[in-house]
């Protein structure tokens, strides 16, 4: 699942963002290996829109999230480790939804034991 985060200072929109107003700020555009998920996010704001960073990987956009009034789309499981350390925040969406990112993976069945308590 992608989740919208800011700085944890960041104090506006405390009851949730509109995707109207998801466009009229500084977003910082990570661009996905997942297509899907690329596209879902250049399909939030118009046509040729330029983004103030654009960034090709999620674990580089960090810094430029804390300590500035910058937003961007993370997977949650990355962005949940800077929540719990309270430098980031996490808005509720509004007016839209994310995509779910689904996850595979490929194992041999005699590793099937192994692979379960890994994931479970």
């Amino acid at each position: 699942k992608l989740v919208l985060v800011t700085d944890i200072n960041n104090d506006r929109f405390p009851k949730g963002i509109t995707r109207e107003q998801l466009i009229e700020e500084n977003y910082l555009m990570c661009n996905f290996a997942l297509q899907d998920v690329g596209k879902f996010i250049r399909g939030l704001f118009p046509r040729f829109h330029q983004f103030e960073l654009e960034i090709d990987d999620c674990m580089k956009i960090v810094p430029y999230l804390i300590g500035q009034d910058n937003y961007t789309f993370l997977p949650k499981d990355m962005a949940d480790t800077y929540i719990r350390e309270e430098k980031l925040r996490e808005l509720s969406l509004i007016d839209f939804d994310t995509p779910i990112i689904s996850s595979y993976m490929v194992y041999k069945d005699s590793k099937k034991e192994l692979v379960e308590k890994l994931i479970t």
